[in-house]
């Protein structure tokens, strides 16, 4: 240790790293900020530093991070096909959606699912925002309750998909399997949430309802004339939708001006541009749908975790991209592109592992463990996973794969000493990593504000802390039985 300071010390990094996230920079810079803090307090010279980084790359965290970037990439394919739109369609005409709570239903079911299947919040909610907007508001709901549904039950999708980032984290550093996963914190938390998110629902619509409302330029993936039967004649306001085209997507790779081939390049951007049929569309869905299916059911079978995942994201890839006619090249600009916007996600993961391995060396969590031992005789069992729960939350930042890191590396010791069975922990891991969704409005909660085209921001912090409350009563029983 530097100087001879003592091992408390070694928590500098994650002070550094707190401190910076708080002030608005990245969570990558902030991470490397701590690594390099960390290096020098545990007087790591450079060549090991390096070796540390290289370590990194072939971490469960790195792992993560590619499976991330894998289920971005999926998602421009179900895009560019037009799978997603037709998910949609599919769940919400099915629903017979003819009256406010169906509506309120259909949207939290269809959100939830397409997080689980993509494996991130606001990227599946962008994708369906568009093509649900026009069928929620044919019966008159509003764009503050559409916000607070994708919010909190479609935040519900990344505790129960098999290959869901927080899932996949907590897998890997609990051992539990994913039945198990689910049985003691994904299942648990997600009925709390959608019982929440349907009363807060129908609150908030009962608040707005005639305040708040959509415009025809908030639909426009219907004709005017269908957009000015919303709210007057439901069912065919939304079978007009049903029937529409999907729309193209609106994001298209950027090119470089100094390609030697511009003609060539011409072409393939008509080519991308240019959408599905509706039986090239049909044939994806299809194709989607059952080799998901296929490969979720073996995967499980086989216990094949976090590394049947990437095998998962690009079969499906694969498969869907084919059946919806795009051809290899298109294949993979589509899903690199996809890709390629989480880039910064995975070096962040990648450099988690050389900034909680400094403070491990300089046995900066094991010197806490011994501090808090007073308090923990005191508070016992249930004190300690209340205050570590409150930690996770509000005391450390960023993004969430990196909180269920820093968490369980910190209080890894106490967990021992008190003999906590990793049923419970995984279930304080996932709120530690999670429940600042809706404890603190950031930039998750005011995604999903603007994806619904709501701008009621008041409604959207009072759901959070509902959201909050009925957690941590949760957490609260489950402190004194877990």
């Amino acid at each position: 240790m530097l100087f001879g300071l003592p091992p408390l010390f070694g928590l500098l990094p994650l002070v550094v790293y707190i401190v910076l996230t708080l002030r608005g920079y990245q969570p990558l810079v902030a991470t490397i900020a701590g690594v390099l803090v960390g290096a020098v307090l545990s007087l790591t010279p450079p060549l090991e530093v390096a070796r540390a980084v290289q370590a990194g790359l072939g971490s469960f965290l790195a792992l993560v991070g590619l499976i991330i970037m894998f289920g971005s990439g999926l998602g421009e394919i179900l895009q560019r096909t037009g799978v997603a739109s037709n998910i949609v369609r599919f769940t919400m005409i099915n629903l017979g959606l003819n009256t406010k709570p169906k509506a309120m239903l259909g949207a939290m079911f269809t959100s939830a699912l397409m997080v689980a299947l993509l494996g991130t919040l606001a990227g599946a909610n962008s994708i369906i925002a568009p093509v649900m907007i026009p069928i929620v508001a044919a019966v008159g709901l509003t764009p503050t309750t559409l916000s607070i549904l994708f919010h909190t039950a479609g935040a519900t999708g990344l505790f129960l998909g098999p290959f869901t980032p927080p899932v996949v984290t907590l897998m890997g550093f609990t051992g539990l399997s994913y039945p198990e996963v689910l049985l003691y914190g994904g299942l648990p938390v997600s009925v709390l949430m959608w019982v929440v998110a349907f009363v807060m629902g129908n609150w908030a619509q009962r608040r707005t309802e005639g305040v708040y409302t959509y415009s025809a330029e908030d639909l426009g993936a219907a004709p005017a004339a269908e957009a000015a039967a919303v709210g007057t004649d439901p069912a065919a306001a939304q079978s007009a939708v049903m029937a529409s085209p999907a729309p193209a997507s609106a994001e298209r790779p950027l090119r470089a001006a100094t390609d030697p081939e511009p003609e060539a390049l011409a072409e393939a951007e008509a080519d991308a541009d240019t959408p599905p049929s509706p039986d090239q569309s049909r044939r994806a869905t299809i194709a989607f749908a059952l080799t998901m299916l296929v490969t979720i059911v073996y995967g499980v079978a086989i216990q094949g975790g976090a590394t049947w995942a990437l095998a998962v994201m690009l079969v499906c890839a694969v498969v869907t991209g084919l059946a919806g006619g795009l051809t290899l090249n298109q294949l993979v600009d589509g899903f690199t592109q996809g890709a390629g916007r989480l880039v910064w996600l995975f070096l962040l993961f990648v450099f988690l592992d050389p900034f909680t391995a400094f403070m491990t060396k300089m046995n900066a969590f094991g010197a806490m463990a011994d501090a808090l031992q007073p308090a923990l005789e005191a508070g016992g069992r249930a004190g300690f996973i209340l205050v570590s729960t409150f930690i996770g939350v509000f005391g450390v930042p960023g993004a969430a794969v990196a909180q269920v890191k820093i968490v369980h590396e910190m209080f890894t010791p106490i967990v021992q000493t008190l003999d906590i069975p990793m049923s419970t922990w995984v279930f304080v891991l996932l709120l530690s990593s999670q429940l600042d969704f809706f404890a603190i409005p950031a930039g998750d909660m005011v995604g999903q504000l603007g994806i619904a085209r709501s701008r009621d921001l008041k409604s959207m912090v009072i759901n959070g802390w509902v959201v909050s409350l009925a957690i941590f009563g949760l957490l609260v029983v489950r402190s004194f039985t877990g």
